[in-house]
C-alpha cells in the first residue's frame, strides 16, 4: 500500500496538459477553460506584478474538475489493483511490480 499527496498540486499542474484533457472529455467547455488559462494570471503583491502561468487559479469553481482532469491519463495508468485517488490524494496497493508507473 503506498500513499501518495503531490506537493502543492494545484499551483504545478501544467495548464497545457489540463487544456489537452478538457479538449478531449470536455469539448464543450475548451473555450470557457481556454479563455480563462491561455494568458498568465496577474498576481499583485504590493505593487510588484507576478505573473502565474501555472496551475488551477485559486477560486476557480472548476479548479478540482480541472485538476482531476489534468491528472487523469496519469492515475488511469496505474495497474495496482486498488488505486483510490481524491484529488491531490491517492491510496495505490498491491503488488510491488504492479505499482511501477509507466506514464508517457
Amino acid at each position: 500500500m503506498v500513499k501518495v499527496d503531490f506537493r502543492k498540486a494545484f499551483n504545478s499542474i501544467q495548464r497545457d496538459r489540463v487544456l489537452r484533457a478538457v479538449e478531449e472529455y470536455i469539448p464543450s467547455l475548451l473555450q470557457f477553460v481556454h479563455s480563462s488559462y491561455i494568458s498568465p494570471s496577474v498576481l499583485m503583491w504590493y505593487d510588484t506584478q507576478i505573473l502565474s502561468m501555472e496551475g488551477i487559479q485559486q477560486g476557480d469553481p472548476l479548479g478540482p474538475m480541472l485538476f482531476c482532469l489534468g491528472i487523469h491519463k496519469l492515475v488511469s495508468a496505474l495497474f495496482s489493483e486498488f488505486n483510490a485517488f481524491y484529488l491531490d490524494d491517492g491510496t495505490i496497493g498491491g503488488k510491488v511490480e504492479d505499482l511501477q508507473l509507466t506514464y508517457d
